[in-house]
């Protein structure tokens, strides 16, 4: 490659900050993986998927051949997920809490926890979960359409996402 990036030791994929998407008409049609380096005519990028303890190359895609880059933070759809679920437990448990008089009833043995909360608070939880999970997998579209110009307008963002 010329560069002084030809060779790219694996790191662990729990610090990188940012999965980026590559589409593009070149020798890696869809990429996956961590943006490494930029410049005004290519970008490198590690991609997701390697072997363990494999030193990998990181792919050199070309300004001239990117269609779009799509951008998510890291463990972004767990996240959303998880704090959906929770959010649909509680709202559940307290919805049921609500139904049954819950303030008047908790003095006379009424309880946060009974098989009605249970239920609520599972149903809860999955309809949370999915609105977590669709809320969660939006990515942002930096749309380059093969264009320099385009690049150039991205390209500041886009140094924010490098892997340091």
């Amino acid at each position: 490659m010329g560069h002084g990036f030809d060779r790219l030791y694996l790191v662990k994929d729990s610090i990188l900050l940012y999965d980026v998407w590559v589409h593009s008409k070149g020798k890696y049609p869809s990429t996956k993986g961590a943006l490494y380096y930029l410049n005004d005519t290519f970008i490198l990028i590690k991609p997701s998927f390697t072997f363990p303890g494999k030193i990998t190359d990181p792919h050199q895609i070309n300004i001239s051949d990117i269609d779009l880059i799509q951008i998510r933070e890291k463990n972004k759809v767990r996240r959303s997920t998880a704090m959906g679920f929770a959010v649909g437990v509680a709202s559940g448990v307290i919805t049921v809490f609500a139904i049954n008089s819950g303030l008047n009833s908790i003095g006379k043995g009424g309880s946060f926890f009974n098989p009605q909360s249970v239920v609520f608070g599972f149903a809860g939880g999955l309809a949370g979960a999915v609105v977590g999970k669709i809320i969660g997998s939006f990515k942002i579209n930096l749309p380059i359409n093969r264009n320099q110009a385009q690049y150039q307008k991205e390209k500041k963002r886009l140094e924010c996402m490098l892997f340091d």
